[in-house]
């Protein structure tokens, strides 16, 4: 509310103006929150069991370019796969993690794209892993696996489309040969407590996740 008379045109502001809540200085915020009980973690829940300890929800095979230049002969792949495989469907998903990252890439930016990498490969949701380079990326497939740690080789492959004649026909082989040896993996009895979560907010200015 006005001060003073304010003429038109005149500047208006503290001096001049205040707010009717100028006397209410105390603010107290108290909801009313009801009490969840927790949930016990020993409830049994089905997972995929994987040979490193890590436990999986979904058995899935994964496609992972080592650059963007061959996203579109890695969706070849996983297209004619699918069609050839009616589906795939013994099995939670095929699934291309496209990126347009792994050239020209230097330093700590090329260390990070491949430690993702890397970290997907690992991944317990993922049954099997095909690794897929074009040969000239700053992304090397051989760089890759060296510095990969353990791995199973039954379940995780790599090739390098410029050593293939035909880097869609390869492609779609080892596809075949990781779908016959995941696709006998079999959902057993868990514990909740062995599953490992991680949540994201938007909207807040730092990293935020929980884990278990």
């Amino acid at each position: 509310m006005p001060l003073a008379d304010i003429a038109p045109g005149e500047h208006v502001h503290a001096h001049n103006t205040r707010t009717n809540l100028s006397d209410l200085d105390a603010y107290r915020y108290q909801p009313d929150l009801v009490a969840q009980p927790p949930q016990p973690a020993d409830r049994e829940v089905q997972i995929y069991r994987r040979a490193n300890g890590d436990v999986g929800v979904r058995n899935e095979l994964w496609i992972l370019p080592t650059v963007g230049c061959v996203n579109a002969m890695a969706r070849q792949m996983q297209n004619r796969f699918l069609k050839e495989t009616y589906g795939a469907e013994d099995i939670d998903g095929v699934h291309l993690f496209s990126h347009t990252y792994g050239c020209s890439q230097l330093g700590d930016d090329h260390i990070n794209t491949r430690t993702m990498l890397q970290n997907m490969v690992r991944h317990p949701n993922a049954g099997a892993v095909l690794v897929v380079g074009l040969g000239c990326e700053n992304n090397q497939v051989e760089a890759f696996r060296e510095t990969l740690g353990e791995f199973d080789p039954q379940r995780v492959h790599f090739m390098v489309c410029q050593h293939q004649d035909d880097e869609v026909e390869a492609g779609v082989e080892h596809l075949h040969q990781l779908y016959e040896v995941m696709r006998q993996d079999k959902r057993q009895p868990g514990k909740l407590s062995e599953l490992k979560f991680g949540l994201e907010c938007g909207g807040i200015g730092r990293p935020v996740g929980h884990y278990r």
